[in-house]
Order: C-alpha cells, then sequence, then structure tokens
C-alpha cells in the first residue's frame, strides 16, 4: 500500500521478542487467539514453519518479517502482519431455542444398561428437534435479524487500531539479521505447481492470495449430427483413440462363394482386415475388421458404407450395404486464467489430459526442506467442465473477501455477462469456495 501511495518502503527480515501474556492485548495470545501458554504458542508457531530461536514461559523469540520506510525524513518501522484480537461473546443459544435436557430426554426414552441405551424413540426425538429448531430460528428472526455468524456463536474479532498517526517504533523489541529487501527472495516464498495436460507452471501463491484461479476449456463446440437411421455405431473417439467392429462370414453352400468387402464415404474408416475379394471355400469363414480412428480427422459425426458382396456360379449375387458412423471428438484446449485473465494456453493437449496435479512447496528448512508440503496431488478432471481451485490463506472470517468477490459477480450480471459465461460460472464457483473457508 506504501508504494502504491508512491511511498519508497522495503522488508525487513529480523528476530523480536513477543511476550506471551500483556496487560494491553500486544500478545501472543492476543496475536494467535490463544491462551497464554508456552507450550501452546511454540506449537502454533512451530507447525506454521516459522523459525524460533527460544521460547520462554513468559516469551517466544521468532524470526519475522517487516516493513521500514522513511516518510519525510523520518524512518519508520511498521508491523501489519500483527494484529491482535479479542474474544468476542456470542449469544445464549441454549436459551434462544428454549433448550431444556430433560425434555429431549424424556422424548428419547429408552431403556439404559450399564454401557448402553437402547429402544430410543426416534420419533419423539426427531420431533424435540426440530421444535428446538424452530424456537431458534424464530428467535434469531426477531431478536437477531441481521446478525452476523461470528456474532452469533462468538469468535475472535481483531482490536482496530484507531491512530492517527505512524507508530514511531515496532511493538516489540526487534534486531534486523538481513539486508533489506525490495523483494521477498524466492527461497521465503510458498509456492504451488499445477500439472495439467500440457501446462506444467508453478505460481508464488502471494502472486494468487485472494484472487481467483480458474481452469476452463476452449474448442469446437458446434452441435453434432444425430446417426443415420439403423446405423452400426462405433461410439466416440478423440485424439488418438480408434475403435473397431468385426463381420463374421461362413460359407453354408456348397459351391465356393466369391465374397467381396469395399469402402465409401469418410476416411475415419478403414479396413484392418477382408479389403478386396476372396473366394471362401465351403464351410469355410472369413473375416472383414472395419476401424475407426479420431487421427487427422475435424471434430463432429463420420459416416461411411461398407460394401459386401457375395456371388457364386447359378447364383444371384447377394449385397448388402451396412452404414457406419461414429463421432470424432477433438480434445478440448485447457486454460488457466487469474481474475478472467489469461495466464496460460495449453496449446496442443497432451500428456494426462483427465488429471489436475497440484504440488505446494513451503520455504521450511525442516524433514529436509519437504516440511508441510504437499506433492504430487491428483485431482481427476473433465475436460467438458469448469474449475475453480479456490484458496484461503488465514481464512476469512469477517466475510471480506467473500463480500469482495459477490460484489464482482453482482457487477458481471449489471453488465449484462451471460450466466453460462466462465466469468459468472467461475465467479459463482470461486464464492462457493471461500464461504466453505470462514
Amino acid at each position: 500500500m506504501l508504494r502504491a501511495a508512491g511511498i519508497a518502503a522495503n522488508y525487513q527480515y529480523g528476530r523480536m521478542t513477543i511476550p506471551h501474556a500483556s496487560a494491553i492485548g500486544m500478545d501472543t495470545a492476543h496475536w494467535l487467539g490463544a491462551e497464554a501458554n508456552a507450550g501452546v504458542i511454540g506449537n502454533i508457531i512451530a507447525s506454521g514453519g516459522i523459525p524460533i530461536a527460544n521460547n520462554y514461559t513468559d516469551r517466544i523469540v521468532l524470526d519475522r518479517i517487516w516493513v521500514v520506510t522513511t516518510i519525510n525524513g523520518t524512518a519508520y518501522a511498521l508491523d501489519p502482519a500483527f494484529k491482535p484480537s479479542e474474544k468476542t461473546a456470542g449469544i445464549d443459544l441454549a436459551a434462544a431455542m428454549g433448550y431444556n435436557p430433560t425434555n429431549l430426554l424424556n422424548a428419547a426414552g429408552g431403556t439404559l444398561g450399564t454401557n448402553s441405551i437402547e429402544n430410543l424413540n426416534q420419533n419423539e426425538v426427531e420431533s424435540e428437534l426440530d421444535d428446538l429448531t424452530e424456537q431458534l430460528l424464530t428467535t434469531l428472526k426477531q431478536s437477531h435479524p441481521n446478525a452476523k455468524v461470528s456474532e452469533i456463536l462468538g469468535g475472535m474479532t481483531i482490536i482496530a487500531d484507531t491512530s492517527t498517526t505512524l507508530p514511531a517504533a515496532l511493538p516489540f523489541s526487534a534486531t534486523p539479521t538481513e539486508p533489506q529487501w525490495t523483494e521477498i527472495p524466492a527461497v521465503y516464498l510458498h509456492t504451488v505447481r499445477l500439472q495439467h495436460g500440457g501446462i506444467d507452471v508453478t505460481l508464488d501463491i502471494p502472486e494468487i492470495a485472494g484472487k481467483k484461479l480458474s481452469i476452463a476449456y476452449t474448442g469446437d463446440t458446434m452441435p453434432i449430427d444425430p446417426p443415420p437411421a439403423e446405423a452400426t455405431d462405433f461410439g466416440t473417439v478423440s485424439s488418438s483413440q480408434t475403435a473397431e467392429r468385426v463381420w463374421n462370414y461362413t460359407n453354408s453352400n456348397n459351391v465356393t462363394v466369391t465374397y467381396t468387402a469395399s469402402l465409401s464415404g469418410s476416411n475415419a474408416f478403414s479396413f484392418v482386415q477382408g479389403q478386396g475379394t476372396r473366394n471362401v471355400a465351403p464351410g469355410s469363414s472369413t473375416q472383414t475388421r472395419i476401424r475407426f480412428s479420431a487421427a487427422g480427422q475435424t471434430r463432429g459425426r463420420k459416416n461411411a458404407t461398407l460394401t459386401i458382396i457375395q456371388s457364386a456360379p447359378g447364383f444371384t449375387p447377394f449385397t448388402q450395404n451396412i452404414v457406419l458412423t461414429g463421432i470424432v471428438e477433438t480434445t478440448p484446449t485447457a486454460q488457466i486464467y487469474l481474475d478472467d485473465q489469461l495466464l496460460f494456453d495449453e496449446g496442443t493437449p497432451t500428456g494426462d489430459l483427465n488429471a489436475l496435479i497440484l504440488s505446494v512447496d513451503h520455504p521450511y528448512a525442516a524433514n529436509n526442506g519437504k516440511y508441510q508440503d504437499q506433492d504430487n496431488v491428483k485431482f481427476p478432471v473433465k475436460r467438458s467442465g469448469t474449475y475453480v481451485l479456490a484458496s484461503g490463506f488465514g481464512g476469512d472470517r469477517h466475510s471480506i473477501l467473500s463480500a469482495e468477490r459477490q460484489r464482482r459477480l453482482d457487477r458481471l450480471l449489471l453488465d449484462g455477462v451471460a450466466e453460462d459465461s466462465r466469468e459468472v460460472i467461475t465467479e459463482t464457483l470461486n464464492i462457493i469456495g471461500q464461504s466453505w473457508y470462514k
């Protein structure tokens, strides 16, 4: 934000000492929303991969990054990532729904054993729970119609800083251990690698945080003609796929039969076996095998005719025309978008076309640099679908990001963007994902 305002600012890596408890709430307990216990605090910090120098009973010494800037000749050190919170109480849910444990137990009935209970009255239990639900909804509508979820259930609320001037110093003792950075070095960045078909790309997580990362597909979507009546259907093939059908003929006559097979129509159909003319002796058999291939074909329905002629001296030739049909599907091309800006286009689909492989790399030294990494997590995908890789870094307890994404969706619809467009579909999916992270 400082740079956006035209103010030069850099990152500073160093070692900081933070108390576990303090009278004014500037401590690890209020920062992390945990109890002021060194063991609890140490576990939270360590599980996040943050290097700890020492964890004492009353304080912790750990590595952190803060911001340094100079404004009007005065140097400032700022710590925007340290946001202390306080617990907020929710409503009395039991009172709001009129919950009475005796009433619920009486409704349940049943026979109590030493370590079990049986013959519960399911209908009465469900009826009692339905009544409690109705009473809770009535209370919320009447007494808390505009309350947020956190105001109902309770939670943590960031303590607002209403200062009108920048702080003269950091709130805690801190010592720089690295030169100032204009950008965070790559070795300290979390990354995510996406592998899908012909796409193999690694993104810095700060690059995608708070944004919509989506995968869509492009290609020929024109309707495909219906099959001819009574045709032999080879199904659907794509890319290098093929399908085959076989016709067998056994000569049950007492004379040799001349058997001729030919193809006309789409060159997607070809002989594997049995092309041309051959003589079939009495009691002998012959086989005609046809292959349907997508190689070198455009998308759409392909039709051909297999003509089989059987003839023999003293017999009228018998001609059979068999209509062949099949669909060639071209492989849709994958495209990756970041907030509706095209990042990557697959070009020619190759590799594993129906799998998305994600790998997350954290810049932690533990476990030989593999601490908390997620390697080659595979997800099945359909190239007829649309996907969003929803992410939540630190959560969105106050629904700020969700509300912003909802405003974007509303603006798209107000601007007349179609409901079935890529932009609207992916934004809707993104909002669903952000709602889950709350």
